[in-house]
């Protein structure tokens, strides 16, 4: 009987297959510039800028229970403030509506939002894109399901913020 073996890439090999398609990105012709980021298994893809991109602006916001889309929004409202450039949560009907804890403290706007996300569960169904109108002039978070794995429905036990 044949036997089936099959291997899945490795971290370090994932980081190198992933940056190795963002330096060969100039090749094509097209604008701008991409930068590799990760957290834990989470890896982010996105533009390089002469300004700091807009999630990795430090932020820092007190301990607060809110439900999901109020979480986001006010995470939103952090970067704003700390950048000087309006960014808002563009699809909060798409999220679900759990309570979740927020907080930052001095820390990368990315990561406080992948933190907010992982309280939902399995996470890795989740991805998010910034995208700036240049008419409007400010920065819009959009959050989809990947559809890797499904979200909880029913919103967990909630026993109030807590430090994570």
């Amino acid at each position: 009987m044949p036997r089936l073996y099959s291997s899945f890439p490795s971290a370090s090999e994932k980081t190198k297959q992933i940056q190795a398609a963002i330096d060969a990105y100039p090749s094509t012709g097209l604008p701008h510039e991409f930068m590799l980021d990760r957290e834990g298994p989470y890896y982010f893809v996105g533009p390089r800028q002469k300004t700091q991109a807009m999630m990795s602006v430090v932020v820092s916001i007190p301990l607060t229970a809110k439900h999901l889309p109020e979480a986001i929004a006010s995470l939103m409202d952090a970067v704003s403030k700390a950048t000087g450039v309006k960014a808002v949560f563009w699809n909060p009907q798409l999220v679900p509506y759990h309570l979740v804890d927020l907080e930052a403290d001095r820390e990368p706007a990315g990561k406080v939002l992948v933190r907010i996300l992982n309280q939902l569960g399995p996470s890795n169904a989740l991805s998010y894109r910034m995208r700036y109108d240049p008419a409007a002039r400010y920065y819009m978070l959009n959050i989809q399901d990947r559809g890797s794995s499904a979200i909880e429905t029913a919103p967990p036990p909630f026993s109030g913020p807590r430090r994570l």
